[in-house]
């Protein structure tokens, strides 16, 4: 592949080409395993011509005859020839002739038969053979192949380098291209066959012709490339990629060597190497024509009317701006389209692009940030990293999300050990920001693979964050222990950190871990789900926000119980269910949250059972995203398999009367604020509020539930 492999609309011409091959080769694979079946039936019935001739060498032998035999074959006989013999004294002239005349009339049959096969095989019928050029063969020859892997290997090429050049200089422009290509290449081999009878198939030289062509238009592309070796007992493979400008020339210098070494001592092994160079120098040549005279520019602008692709005119609008000189502009244009198509992954690769080269890559982080979540979502790891490695070469300093960095960690290690080093070491600053338990332990089991080191400071840093206190201690005793067997006392600062050097512990079975649960034991289970109790009835509202906390008894805040449930949980995603229960916020106390719930009744809910707070927007409840608030219970736990959530939503009630704020959202961030800081607990998602961040919707409630509850739905 290549970096300039996107295409504004389809390159039907190119797929045209490429079915019209295959449709030849299946038209014609019958035909040619016939002809190849008579000619070999022909070729010895003439063998055995040549046998009887040998025992008889006094006749005269058609010379046609001799010139269908092998190279080796034929010297042989034509010594026989020039020798000669006399006819035995004892054969009467009639008895001579009469065995001329046999021989004669068996080679006849033979040379009519092969004559006629020759006619009938496709390859002569529709190939360029250079001795009779016509129409048919110098069209015909660049559609036709000589088996599946001659087909599969021309294919493969032009399909790599075809399409960009179809997107750039149009469809009636490319496909003459193609066609005059292949025509130049043929006649280039016919003025430098040795065997003017031997026909010439295949679209290598076409082919050719476009790859002539790409290193003048697309001189500066990477190209990538996958190698394979296999030495001694050790198979090596990869990619590496490398500019059109070194390959392509190069590519051409071994056609130059193999047409001489070819001609020089015979080991061509039947490849056409002259047309490849004819229609190499060909395609060069018209490409710089096009190039130099503005005919692509005129072409171009009638390909911008016409593209098919949808989402990319204000992609090609801006780029145009760009070229123009007007970065500005082009930025202004980018971010116009953003705010009308914030998910327009070409808008949001561009306008990066401009932002970076105008110095304020700040501006676009965020979208491309946004851009990556969904990829990793959607199982594009991949490509969410190398989002994540170039906003964090132009923002070192940016403050990304831990748990998506973490997410990424092994996605990176994938890319380069190193890249997925420095994403640890970010991840073991204090500036990081909270992970949750099971990320926690994932990211420093990561680390101990790859170094130590860096273990041991995100083991230390992670024992002082929010997290239950057995998984604390347990990072703390790893840090403890990764300390003790260091043996290298020289410091690594890396990203401001100082690592101290230690060898690899042994392993840590964190399946092993158990937490005491010291929370109270669960409610008996009942059919009717979640027991609640209804607030005091003479308490009025406000009162209940001014109450001091010594006024309500631990059983009035307690009321909220939600079953617990007896599920196994699985390492990862971390609970295997979610039991929600749906709430409207009433008011704020000191001790808890006054709640509504379905049916016409009203809960309290103890701050101190709050463990967790999301807070992130969700399309699939209403016609728009609506923002999601669940308070989760059992959050910090890691042996349970089911969480516990108080979900309210924003489209059934007004923050506004819970919290100051001139507008409905800053009001609803305030109140998650509030939420956050009164109840202690982990804020998840945009429920910190240090992060001012737009929230970017999750595309249904299952998947905000898998990657930002962990559950397992």
């Amino acid at each position: 592949g290549h970096q300039d492999s996107a295409v504004r609309r389809l390159p039907w011409v190119t797929f045209a080409i490429m079915a019209v091959c295959l449709l030849a080769l299946l038209a014609t694979n019958g035909s040619v395993d016939e002809a190849e079946a008579r000619g070999e039936a022909a070729r010895t019935q003439l063998a055995t011509a040549i046998d009887d001739w040998t025992e008889q060498p006094y006749l005269r032998l058609d010379p046609r005859a001799v010139a269908e035999l092998e190279p080796v074959l034929r010297d042989e006989v034509q010594k026989l020839r020039e020798l000669g013999s006399s006819p035995p004294e004892a054969l009467s002239s009639l008895d001579l002739a009469a065995e001329q005349a046999a021989l004669d009339t068996q080679v006849s049959r033979v040379l009519a038969e092969l004559a006629a096969v020759k006619a009938a095989h496709p390859y002569r019928a529709y190939g360029l053979v250079p001795g009779a050029i016509g129409l048919r063969g110098l069209l015909g020859h660049m559609f036709m192949h000589a088996g599946w892997l001659h087909l599969l290997g021309n294919l493969l090429l032009f399909f790599m380098a075809a399409p960009a050049l179809e997107d750039r200089w149009g469809r009636p422009l490319f496909g003459a291209f193609y066609l005059t290509a292949g025509i130049a290449s043929g006649l280039f081999f016919a003025a430098f066959a040795d065997d003017s009878s031997a026909p010439l198939v295949g679209a290598s030289g076409a082919i050719a012709g476009v790859l002539g062509a790409f290193l003048v238009r697309l001189w500066s592309t990477e190209i990538r490339f996958w190698y394979f070796a296999f030495l001694g007992f050790k198979v090596y493979q990869g990619t590496f990629e490398s500019p059109a400008w070194v390959i392509l020339p190069l590519w051409f210098a071994n056609e130059l060597l193999q047409a001489w070494l070819s001609r020089a001592f015979g080991v061509g092994g039947g490849v056409a190497y002259e047309a490849h160079i004819g229609g190499f120098l060909f395609g060069a040549a018209v490409a710089a024509g096009i190039k130099f005279s503005g005919l692509e520019a005129r072409f171009d602008s009638a390909i911008e009317a016409k593209v098919t692709l949808q989402g990319n005119a204000a992609v090609v609008e801006a780029l145009a701006l760009r070229e123009q000189g007007d970065l500005t502009g082009a930025i202004q244009r980018l971010a116009a389209q953003l705010k009308k198509s914030p998910r327009d992954a070409d808008a949001v690769d561009a306008h990066w692009d401009a932002c970076v080269a105008a110095g304020c890559a700040g501006d676009a982080a965020h979208a491309v940030l946004a851009l990556a979540q969904r990829e990793l979502s959607s199982n594009d790891g991949a490509r969410a990293a190398q989002r994540f490695v170039e906003v964090r070469a132009a923002l070192p300093d940016y403050g990304f999300d831990a748990g998506f960095v973490a997410r990424l960690v092994p996605h990176l290690r994938e890319m380069d050990r190193e890249l997925a080093l420095g994403a640890l070491r970010w991840l073991a600053q204090p500036k990081s920001g909270a992970l949750a338990p099971t990320l926690a332990q994932r990211v420093v089991e990561q680390a101990r693979e790859l170094d130590p080191r860096v273990a041991k400071q995100l083991a230390r840093r992670l024992a002082q964050t929010d997290l239950p206190d057995a998984l604390r201690e347990r990072f703390t005793a790893l840090a403890n222990e990764l300390d003790a067997e260091a043996r290298d006392p020289a410091p690594l600062a890396t990203d401001g950190i100082e690592l101290a050097s230690a060898t690899q512990p042994p392993d840590w079975d964190h399946t092993a871990l158990s937490l005491e649960d010291d929370s109270p034991p669960p409610e008996p289970e009942v059919s009717r789900g979640p027991e609640l109790t209804d607030p005091e009835p003479e308490a009025s509202e406000p009162e209940a926000q001014n109450a001091p906390e010594s006024a309500s008894s631990d059983d009035d805040w307690d009321a909220l119980k939600l079953l617990e449930s007896d599920s196994v949980v699985a390492p990862a995603p971390r609970f295997a269910s979610l039991k929600i229960t749906e709430a409207t916020p009433l008011a704020l106390s000191e001790a808890g949250l006054t709640l509504a719930l379905d049916g016409g009744r009203n809960a309290k809910l103890a701050f101190a059972k709050i463990e967790g707070v999301a807070l992130a927007a969700v399309r699939g409840f209403a016609a728009k995203p609506v923002l999601v608030i669940d308070l989760l219970m059992g959050w910090r736990s890691l042996e349970s398999g089911e969480l516990r959530c108080v979900r309210l939503r924003s489209d059934r009630f007004d923050p506004r009367k819970l919290a100051s704020a001139p507008d409905p959202l800053s009001a609803l961030r305030a109140f998650v604020a509030q939420l956050v800081a009164r109840s202690g607990a982990t804020p998840l998602a945009a429920a910190d509020p240090a992060r001012a961040d737009a929230l970017t919707p999750f595309a249904d409630a299952a998947t905000y539930e898998r990657e930002v509850l962990e559950v397992g739905v």
